[in-house]
């Protein structure tokens, strides 16, 4: 048992060591996601998983390796991961960024069943999914219905991109003239949608966690 707690100690020493010096890839080399998420607790193993994604957008090794440690802190910290819809909203937007698209929808619809009255940023997220390759996860109906509640709670640059894209699907040139008018009033105005970042994250001051 005590040999455990030393081995514990100075595998955790290594990984901090590791992230201080943002040494990455000798990181994901020597360590799985399984024993960095036994090692470090929720915050410390979201912000490490945060930034192994996004100080490393020129390797996809990396960032595969940021998204499965991603998924394994939602298993691991089940009770920190569900008290924030935002995280799996977030973790969805990864999965879209690395192809998983049917990990994507997932995500983003356990964010939705969250939420009574889910954000438009969810929404779009939501009614997007339809553009997924092959066959998306949801109908064209399903993206619009997502779509329009999203415009129903505040039209954006994003929403009305969308909703230009619907009208010029359905050979509404009435519709797509409007929209393309307010996608360039919006844009010109810089109204967007609010990125959403996981409550946890919000404070993230990155190197080095605490020892």
């Amino acid at each position: 048992m005590g040999n455990n707690k030393v081995t514990i100690f100075f595998s955790r020493r290594k990984i901090l060591q590791y992230v201080f010096k943002q040494q990455w890839i000798s990181l994901v080399e020597e360590f799985k996601p399984e024993e960095i998420c036994k090692r470090l607790d929720f915050k410390n193993n979201m912000e490490l998983a945060y930034d192994l994604f996004f100080k490393n957008l020129d390797d996809d090794d990396i960032q595969d390796f940021a998204v499965r440690l991603f998924f394994q802190i939602k298993l691991t910290y089940p009770t920190e991961w569900n008290a924030d819809w935002k995280n799996d909203a977030f973790l969805g937007n990864l999965c879209s960024n690395t192809w998983r698209y049917d990990e994507m929808y997932e995500c983003y619809k356990d964010a939705y069943d969250k939420l009574e009255d889910p954000p438009d940023s969810l929404l779009l997220l939501l009614a997007g999914c339809n553009n997924a390759p092959g066959t998306p996860p949801i109908t064209i109906q399903e993206s619009e219905a997502y779509l329009k509640r999203a415009v129903a709670k505040k039209i954006t640059y994003e929403a009305a991109l969308m909703m230009k894209g619907l009208a010029r699907e359905q050979k509404n040139q009435e519709n797509e003239k409007y929209w393309d008018f307010m996608c360039k009033d919006l844009k010109e105005k810089n109204i967007r949608t609010e990125m959403i970042i996981p409550d946890v994250l919000l404070t993230h001051k990155r190197y080095p966690f605490k020892d």
